[in-house]
């Protein structure tokens, strides 16, 4: 129960921080945010009068596996063990803990 309301802490501590702070484009795992938002810079580039006729999308494989923690952590106007201590908490699957050796978790945004 502490962990969780610790975490409820902390989200209400970055979320603002992520909204003043992030891309303005960027849509993910943000709240009032949706894939819609995320298409509209997308629909508006292409229906210039002397646009691509294409887009090209990608996902970069591993992005975040190399992400410096403290680079990550830096930046935060806050106390930061607690997040520290879930950067390095790993990850457990068929009862196997697997240590992170480097890296942030992607998509690790809370659920809400």
């Amino acid at each position: 129960m502490h962990d969780r309301a610790m975490q409820a802490l902390d989200l209400l501590a970055l979320d603002p921080l992520a909204e003043t702070v992030g891309a303005p484009p960027s849509s993910g795992c943000r709240p009032q945010r949706s894939p819609a938002d995320a298409l509209a810079p997308c629909c508006k580039a292409l229906a210039r009068q002397h646009a691509p006729p294409w887009m090209w999308e990608g996902d970069i494989r591993a992005w975040c596996d190399g992400s410096s923690q403290d680079g990550f952590l830096a930046p935060l106007p806050m106390e930061t063990a607690l997040l520290q201590q879930g950067l390095q908490a790993g990850c457990m699957a068929q009862h196997v803990l697997s240590p992170p050796e480097a890296g942030v978790p992607q998509g690790a945004a809370p659920h809400r």
